[in-house]
């Protein structure tokens, strides 16, 4: 089975600035969605992704694999690709240890930036605490291709698809999907689902972010649910590297407050 990973085509957008869509999708305003940014590669959009801190974005593995942080940085609060919003570079990539390729798994990655989003028209995602049941509707948005390898829009889409339990999406995967990863699309039909340049964006029930865009066989093809990281599954790793890196700033700004007092002779 041909397994075809989002970001393939969506690196395209480095060499032709291409501006393209999710399939079957709907024009949305960022003010309706804003936790969701777009990760830049040298300036120009290769994925998607989501506040979870004011300096933390979550994102897929496969969209920073191969990358340093100084190539990398992200807009936000902008509906249009490669433009509007304000733009932050990535200090920091870091991606799980346990990501593979083949077979795709662990595909997630968090990035820290150089300085917080501070931008009252954002939001931070919850991360989810739960699974979701048969049928969920989940919201899906990004910039990626109307269909595969096809014509674009500038603004940001949204679609919904209903959610798949992992069982069910196997049987037409041929078990390929580990237990890292949830599912969601119509399989009788097709018509809707993430595509190339929507990787690392959100899938979301209720402002809470159950999934990353990971992989599909082609796109809104029937009986070719999209596959998207599990973030429950993820989660103590995500809380890992945000944890961390909050009680390094809090550190920081401790040493760097201490520091004053001594040179004041307050202390």
């Amino acid at each position: 089975m041909k397994i075809h990973l989002f970001l393939i085509a969506s690196l395209l957008f480095i060499f032709t600035n291409a501006n393209v869509r999710i399939v079957g999708g709907d024009d949305v305003n960022i003010t309706q969605h804003p936790y969701q940014v777009s990760l830049l590669y040298n300036g120009l959009h290769i994925c998607g992704g989501t506040i979870i801190r004011p300096r933390t974005i979550l994102t897929a593995a496969h969209c920073t694999d191969g990358f340093i942080s100084k190539e990398l940085s992200i807009r936000y609060g902008s509906s249009y690709i490669n433009t509007g919003g304000k733009v932050i570079n990535v200090k920091e990539i870091h991606q799980h240890p346990n990501y593979t390729k083949k077979p795709i798994d662990y595909d997630v990655s968090v990035l820290i930036l150089k300085s917080s989003i501070n931008n009252a028209s954002t939001r931070i995602a919850n991360l989810a605490n739960n699974t979701l049941k048969d049928g969920t509707n989940c919201i899906v948005t990004g910039w990626g291709t109307k269909f595969e390898g096809g014509p674009a829009s500038n603004s940001l889409q949204k679609i919904i698809l209903p959610f798949i339990p992992l069982n069910i999406c196997n049987i037409y995967y041929e078990g390929y999907v580990k237990d890292r990863f949830i599912c969601a699309g119509y399989l009788r039909e097709g018509g809707k689902d993430a595509c190339q340049g929507d990787s690392g964006g959100p899938l979301v029930v209720n402002n809470t972010l159950y999934g990353i865009v990971s992989f599909g066989n082609g796109c809104a093809e029937p009986r070719s649910p999209g596959v998207y990281t599990s973030v429950l599954a993820v989660k103590d790793y995500i809380n890992s590297v945000s944890k961390s890196k909050r009680h390094y700033f809090s550190l920081t700004l401790h040493a760097n407050i201490m520091l004053v007092l001594i040179l004041f002779n307050i202390i």
